[in-house]
């Protein structure tokens, strides 16, 4: 059963279209905007691409409506762009976990969508030939049955539900599972080896020397950009020195990708000094988060937001890690009069991992006025 010829196939998954999304409560009204459409310009762009390119399947699967679908726009606009495809000579392959009548009930379907659930096997023929689909693994039947009469076999692994035997499979495409409700999560394209994409490119060759090209299809970009700062940058001048890292990276982001209408950025800020060490105060960093975002050359770009690393150490999830701290904790301290223990100066719930609570920091301990004025500065955060 080896391939006569290459396959297209373009890949669609985990859209849930009519799911409500959350994580818009800090975009503005225009953001908003973007976000809400977001996901139907993905799909409308996806099958768009296949039908540019000729190519000779869709396969839908992973929640493109959610199971309690009822009404709203969702079904018609599937169901048009669907019929579209068919229009054009490209059959659509619609594979659920479990079957949901309402879209059948209520919209027409193209005579040329197969619609499968798991345990179905399907023969499906393109422009190139017959393929077989298998939701979950084919049984060794529906295998010899269509041996001679398919030129290669596409699974969907549904994983412990239904995991699929590569050794029978040309092409196996993975169910997406969507714990998500977060609008980034479901339509940003971050351009990432690992991670999920909405819309691939699949190329089934013989002797199954595939390829995969992930389809830039989304309106809403995700990047993060990392930022250094220096010991002598004044805490008056951290907005614009911030702001201009994040508008060179959305510049190159948006040179690249002219299509995004929006693009979230994560900040990952390091250094030392005071005026980093300011940041570890949660509102300092939302007010600098506002400001990037008021004073941005992109407007379609947003800052949603700002970490910090401190050399990759992390401390209690009750206490953040600052680089003060850090350095008490590397130092071996003598043994000498303290100062004040952390039981002292900070709130019950701040613990800095083994370092005891009540275990004294000695008054001759070259970091011992830092840690004093650290421990304080979190107390202030706490309170």
């Amino acid at each position: 059963m080896a391939l006569s010829r290459s396959f297209e196939v373009v890949e669609i998954s985990g859209l849930r279209l009519d799911q409500p999304l959350s994580h818009c409560g800090n975009l503005s009204s225009s953001e908003v905007c973007v976000a809400s459409t977001a996901r139907f310009v993905a799909v409308q762009r996806a099958f768009q691409k296949a039908i540019d390119r000729g190519v000779d399947l869709i396969v839908l699967h992973s929640d493109i409506l959610s199971q309690q679908s009822a009404g709203g726009r969702s079904p018609w606009f599937l169901g048009s762009l669907i019929e579209n495809s068919c229009q054009h000579g490209i059959p659509v392959v619609w594979v659920e976990g479990k079957h949901n009548p309402w879209m059948e009930h209520f919209v027409p379907s193209p005579p040329q969508l197969v619609r499968m659930v798991t345990g179905d096997v399907s023969r499906v023929v393109t422009r190139s030939g017959a393929l077989l689909i298998s939701a979950g693994s084919p049984s060794a039947q529906a295998l010899q049955t269509w041996h001679d009469d398919v030129q290669g076999v596409i699974g969907v692994d549904f994983g412990g539900v239904s995991p699929v035997d590569r050794s029978h499979c040309d092409l196996v495409l993975h169910y997406r599972i969507q714990r998500s409700d977060r609008v980034e999560d479901f339509v940003s394209s971050n351009h990432d080896a690992d991670a999920l994409s909405l819309a691939t490119l699949h190329t089934l060759r013989v002797n199954r020397a595939n390829s995969s090209e992930m389809l830039n299809v989304s309106s809403i970009g995700l990047t993060q950009v990392t930022c250094s700062l220096s010991v002598d940058i004044a805490d008056s001048q951290l907005a614009e020195h911030l702001g201009e890292e994040v508008d060179a990276a959305a510049g190159r982001y948006f040179a690249n990708y002219p299509q995004t209408q929006l693009l979230m950025v994560d900040l990952n800020v390091t250094g030392h000094g005071r005026v980093w060490d300011s940041l570890w105060s949660p509102d300092h960093r939302e007010s600098l988060i506002h400001e990037m975002n008021r004073r941005t050359r992109h407007p379609g770009c947003h800052v949603r937001t700002m970490k910090l690393d401190a050399d990759h150490v992390e401390a209690t999830r009750t206490c953040p890690w600052t680089p003060t701290l850090q350095a008490v904790w590397h130092e071996t301290t003598s043994v000498g009069p303290a100062v004040r223990t952390l039981a002292d100066i900070a709130p019950e719930s701040l613990t800095l991992g083994d370092w005891s609570r009540h275990k004294p920091v000695p008054t001759d301990h070259p970091l011992a006025d830092e840690v004093r004025h650290a421990c304080l500065h979190l107390l202030r955060s706490a309170s």
